[in-house]
Formats: structure tokens, C-alpha cells, sequence
């Protein structure tokens, strides 16, 4: 039984992405209310750090914390708490993109408003390439860089060469689309989810698909029609596959050969089942945890619920009753607002109302 053991106003909650790594070395970031990011013990919740007002941060590995104060980048070093300066640019902005490289970013308001942005190498803070703010940067693949241009009227992704600054290859979105909502790089296999707004059979409501691109030339090798599909999926680099659970359903999506290769409808046996792809945390052992906020018809009151999914056998586990604030439930329905980070037998998660719940298997 999962029972609340912490809880602690979190102004911005904690980054996800990476957290799982830092509860390895057993600490916790989490920004307090008035924008100060601290380090927590995982043992008792001290303060052990503090870094300050403003600090974007990304945990990389287990070893470092990256942060970045306006135009410089600094490392962290979990285990000493020291911390080197990586990069200083002339850009305005600066975060940590990956492990080779940073991203640094100016907006320019005069004659007209507009961004500018530059990667540069971590280890020598040198330009690797520079472009302007229609087009996002997804990845960087054998060197390339995956760019996605989303303006009005020419919605499309493209593989460029920073060496020769050369397009290598450009898929068009359809027009229909509102574009990219979710992409990952599987071997040499590029898949993409598409949005789509009030088109034909789905009309007033949001549908998406999934197409997979060969990453090298750009070729289309497949494309999922069928729904339902979903914004986000969970892939797993040791089995290859793509897990997701939406609302009730859960998927297997087979990223090589384009096949949904499992769906399986748990409403009949979990009727208040509200979960949301967003809401999704793929652990490295195979479990696919979620966050469902239902609603009991017969009750008149929302249920936040935590859940999990064996990825090997594709059954639901446990579904477990989260004690939220009957205040913070009854004025919203996605009481819980965040994906649940499971870590040592510990829930960590956040409510609408930015407070961060630490819950225990007991």
C-alpha cells in the first residue's frame, strides 16, 4: 500500500527527465516557491544546496547537474557539490542540450521580432551551427542536426549538415496537419507523431498519426492510420518498442515494422480509468507507470489513482488510490500533474497545486 511519508510545496515542481538518475545518487531537485532551486536528501528531505533564483536545470547523468544562469552553463558535481563553469556565450540564454552540446538562444526585437539560436560544442563553447527561430531542434543524428520548421505555411522536418549547410532531405507535413507532436530515433528508423484538428471522420476532435522515416534519406517506410493513437509514447531501448496508455487503453507499437502490436481496453475492469499519455513514466525495469484522474459518477468526486503496467506481460498490475487534498480534487480534475517517478519502493509526484507528494510501499 502506497503511503504519503512527505509533502512539500514545489513552485515549479521537479524535472522529470533525468530525476531517476538523480535519485540514483540519492538526491531530489525541486524549485521552491519563490524560484529557488534547491538539493534534497532523499533520506530526510534536508536542504542540502542552494542554487539560487532562476536556474534551469537537466540532469545529464549521474555524475552531473546541469544549470544555466542566463548566459553561462555550469556543472554540478553530485558527489562534492562543486560547481564549473562550462560555457559562456554573447547569446542571452544558455541550456544544456546533450552531452556534447549547448544551446544558446537571443531574441531580437528590432526592425522585427525574431530568434536567433546556436549550438555549440561543451568541450570548447566553438559554433557548430546557427539558425533562426522558425526551426526547432529535435536531435542530432551521425552529426546531423533534425530540425523541425513549424511556421504557418511551410510545416516540415529536415536533415541538415551543419558541415555543408545542406538540406540532405525534407519531409513535408500534410496541410491538414498542425504538426510534429512527438518524435524518437529508433536505429535508423525516425518515427513522428502528427496532430490533427477537426478533419473528416475525427471532426472536433484531436487525432494523430505515426509515420516512420528512414533518418537517412528521408524515405517514408510507414504509416499508422488507425485509431486510437496517441501524443506521447514511452520507448524502451531494450526491447525496441514503443509503450504508451491513454484514457484505458494501452499500446505496443513496433517502431521497426510500423504494426501496433498490442491493444488492450482495461475500462470494463477499471471503469473511473482517466489516464493521460503526458502522464507516463517508463522505468528501466520494464514497468509502465501512469496517472489517472477518473471520475466516480456514483460519488460525484474525482479519483487520482497511480498504475502499473508489466511491459512483458501487458498486465495492469495494481491500481492505487493517491490521498490528495479533498480541496485540490474537488476543484480539478487533473488533481495529479505529473507522471509518477518511481525510485527505491518511493512515489514521487506532483498535485495541480505544484505540491510534490513522496508516497512508500509499506
Amino acid at each position: 500500500m502506497w503511503k504519503g511519508i512527505y509533502k512539500r510545496y514545489a513552485w515549479g515542481g521537479f524535472n522529470t527527465e533525468g530525476a531517476e538518475k538523480l535519485l540514483n545518487s540519492g538526491y531530489l531537485a525541486i524549485y521552491e516557491e519563490n524560484n529557488t532551486l534547491k538539493i534534497l536528501s532523499t533520506n530526510d528531505f534536508s536542504p542540502l544546496l542552494d542554487l539560487g533564483k532562476g536556474n534551469i536545470f537537466k540532469v545529464i547523468s549521474e555524475k552531473y547537474l546541469y544549470l544555466s544562469y542566463g548566459n553561462t552553463l555550469k556543472k554540478l558535481h553530485i558527489d562534492n557539490f562543486s560547481l564549473e563553469k562550462v560555457c559562456t556565450t554573447n547569446e542571452k540564454n544558455i541550456l544544456i542540450f546533450d552531452d556534447t552540446y549547448c544551446l544558446s538562444s537571443t531574441l531580437t526585437r528590432k526592425p522585427k521580432w525574431s530568434y536567433s539560436y546556436e549550438l555549440k560544442s561543451l568541450s570548447s563553447c566553438d559554433t557548430y551551427y546557427q539558425w533562426n527561430y522558425k526551426n526547432t531542434l529535435y536531435s542530432i543524428v551521425n552529426g546531423d542536426l533534425l530540425l523541425s520548421d513549424e511556421s504557418s505555411n511551410n510545416k516540415c522536418l529536415k536533415r541538415i549538415s551543419p558541415n555543408t549547410d545542406t538540406e540532405l532531405w525534407r519531409f513535408d507535413f500534410n496541410d491538414d496537419s498542425s504538426g510534429r507532436h512527438y518524435m524518437q530515433v529508433v536505429d535508423d528508423i525516425l518515427v513522428i507523431g502528427l496532430q490533427y484538428h477537426n478533419q473528416g471522420e475525427y471532426q472536433n476532435n484531436t487525432h494523430y498519426n505515426l509515420v516512420g522515416l528512414n533518418v537517412n534519406t528521408g524515405k517514408v517506410l510507414w504509416e499508422i492510420l488507425k485509431q486510437p493513437l496517441y501524443p506521447i509514447y514511452q520507448y524502451s531501448k531494450e526491447s525496441k518498442k514503443l509503450y504508451t496508455f491513454g484514457d484505458s487503453i494501452f499500446q505496443v507499437v513496433n517502431p521497426i515494422s510500423g504494426v501496433i502490436e498490442k491493444e488492450i481496453d482495461f475500462i470494463s475492469d477499471y471503469p473511473h480509468l482517466r489516464a493521460s499519455t503526458h502522464k507516463n513514466y517508463l522505468s528501466n525495469g520494464g514497468y509502465l507507470y501512469f496517472a489517472s484522474n477518473g471520475y466516480d459518477e456514483i460519488l460525484k468526486t474525482y479519483l487520482p489513482q497511480v498504475g502499473v503496467i508489466n511491459t512483458d506481460n501487458h498486465e495492469l498490475e495494481c491500481l492505487v488510490d493517491i490521498e490528495i487534498d479533498l480541496e485540490i480534487i474537488s476543484k480539478a480534475s487533473n488533481a495529479l500533474n505529473s507522471a509518477p517517478i518511481i525510485h527505491d519502493d518511493r512515489m514521487y509526484i506532483i498535485d495541480c497545486d505544484s505540491n510534490i507528494y513522496i508516497l512508500e510501499n509499506q
